[in-house]
């Protein structure tokens, strides 16, 4: 009789130890969930709008024949298959680095609020990702936005994935 008593205690003590573990466990989730939305960066309409603009506007890259140039958009497929620039004979890549970098400064030219930027590109698929492009310019004293990421379709599970960083100076919201 002594013997089940001290089973049924031993039990009713595991029972209780496990508990107490299950809700640190799910605390612990909570502060981790908590903390990885801490990190995301707000998405703005300007950086949204830059980035919506910078995709539609052309290129001096014909990747078919001069007259039909690339937009970017375009122009980041032509660098994912590695073409070549009929017209120029430069690698798309290239011309694509060259165009953003120059859209980009002048951006930060036009719009004095914006301190520095950062555009990414990268594909994804079912195995993960790849960065293809990393432009970075200015160094952020201020508040950082993102753009909604620009999905370009490339196959059933591939995708090439665009996304803008902006910086703009801590007294001025947007």
């Amino acid at each position: 009789m002594k013997n089940k008593k001290l089973n049924k205690k031993a039990q009713q003590e595991m029972v209780g130890f496990v508990l107490i573990v299950l809700i640190v466990i799910i605390g612990l989730l909570v502060f981790l969930i908590y903390s990885v939305k801490q990190h995301n960066i707000p998405e703005n309409d300007i950086a949204n709008n830059i980035l919506s603009s910078i995709m539609k506007t052309t290129t001096s890259c014909a990747i078919v024949y001069e007259p039909d140039f690339d937009d970017i958009r375009d122009l980041f497929k032509s660098c994912y298959d590695s073409r070549r620039c009929s017209n120029t004979m430069e690698m798309a890549c290239d011309t694509l680095e060259k165009s953003l970098t120059e859209m980009l400064d002048e951006v930060l030219v036009l719009e004095p609020t914006i301190q520095a930027y950062q555009l990414d590109f990268y594909e994804s698929d079912s195995e993960g990702t790849l960065n293809r492009l990393h432009l970075v310019k200015g160094e952020c004293n201020g508040t950082l936005y993102g753009s909604e990421p620009n999905s370009i379709r490339i196959s059933g599970d591939e995708e090439l994935i665009v996304t803008l960083r902006i910086c703009v100076f801590s007294n001025f919201n947007y």
